[in-house]
């Protein structure tokens, strides 16, 4: 566990303000933290499960179109709009934080609902699965 723990040391300098992490980080650990608010994220869904507002700021490849799925067909995330112009805002973030903060709890609730026993998405996996089974037995 000490080794796991070693990417939140705490901070003197930056106590009461939140971290910022340079290096990797365990981010299923870090998203399901009782103090993680919010993600900036370079558009995955990691936050979803978390019930994390996810704040998306996409760099290149696809995650310009995984932001445009999560802000505007899925409603889960917002797109911070300063990385156009090469700057985000603290001021932009919060604003935009606080915005999402019931929306995901939602979707929180919606996803672990679909994986928990007898849900939607666990019992569509099983048949995947069966299925894929028998197509690696086939080649």
């Amino acid at each position: 566990m000490q080794q796991r723990q070693e990417w939140w040391r705490d901070n003197r300098r930056t106590s009461g303000q939140g971290a910022v992490v340079k290096q990797w980080a365990p981010q299923v650990d870090v998203l399901h933290h009782r103090v993680t608010d919010a993600f900036v994220t370079h558009c995955g869904c990691e936050g979803i499960t978390a019930g994390v507002p996810m704040l998306c700021w996409p760099l290149h490849s696809e995650q310009k179109m995984n932001k445009v799925l999560m802000v505007e067909e899925m409603g889960i995330a917002v797109e911070l709009v300063g990385w156009q112009q090469g700057l985000v805002t603290a001021a932009e973030v919060e604003a935009k934080r606080s915005r999402l903060r019931a929306r995901v709890t939602a979707h929180k609730e919606g996803a672990a609902t679909a994986w928990a026993d007898g849900g939607s998405s666990r019992s569509a996996f099983a048949p995947f699965m069966s299925d894929m089974d028998k197509t690696a037995n086939i080649h």
